[in-house]
């Protein structure tokens, strides 16, 4: 529901729901959620919500030599009830609006990458607070292939069934691969033409 220019709002019925929570937002300065309300048979209940000042954090995550990380996931530890998070565009920025006041902290993570916490102002202003947060890359993947005598041999690594090319690496005469950290999420899992392929290992 949207509120009317005496800040009324009504919710006509609310079929089938017997607990509620009612979130009221406005442009990019003001939030405010009320407790948990219990429906009973009643058929009308009144409720006041005053805005809380909530402010706007926007900046840009790079790697440690400044290069921007697209796709890093960005949020904010708000109630479930109020999810802030927002994803990293291609030059690294985000912008998170309507950040409600009080204590925070903001989480970032990107795939091959570590993750970086940020205590925010505790105080919100009406000013925009720019955060800008380097992430540590994470090290290539490495192991290496043995035979079934325990001795290394040339071999097909694939990550992630080896769809892609990037998904695939083929290990050297010491039997030692290297595979982007980008694909940690991946079992790996050793092709040879004279052996059954090795169990998958997750890094």
């Amino acid at each position: 529901a949207t509120s009317d220019t005496s800040g009324g709002f009504a919710f006509a019925e609310l079929a089938g729901a017997r607990r509620v929570r009612v979130l009221a937002e406005h442009d990019e300065r003001g939030v405010v959620a009320s407790a948990e309300l219990v429906l009973g048979d009643e058929p009308v209940r009144d409720l006041v919500l005053a805005l809380e000042v909530a402010h706007t954090v926007r900046g840009r995550v790079t790697t440690e030599d400044g290069v921007a990380v697209p796709e890093a996931t960005v949020s904010v530890d708000t109630p479930a009830y109020l999810p802030r998070s927002a994803v990293t565009g291609d030059d690294g920025t985000y912008r998170l609006a309507r950040v409600p006041s009080g204590p925070r902290t903001l989480h970032v993570s990107a795939r091959g990458h570590g993750s970086v916490s940020v205590r925010l102002a505790e105080v919100p202003t009406f000013v925009d607070e720019i955060v800008d947060v380097k992430l540590r890359k994470e090290a290539d993947i490495e192991g290496t292939v043995l035979d079934a005598d325990g001795k290394p041999i040339r071999a097909s690594v694939h990550a992630c069934d080896g769809k892609d090319a990037a998904h695939r690496a083929v290990s050297g005469s010491d039997g030692s691969f290297r595979l982007s950290r980008d694909l940690a999420s991946c079992p790996l899992v050793a092709v040879h033409d004279a052996y059954a392929a090795s169990d998958p290992v997750t890094p």
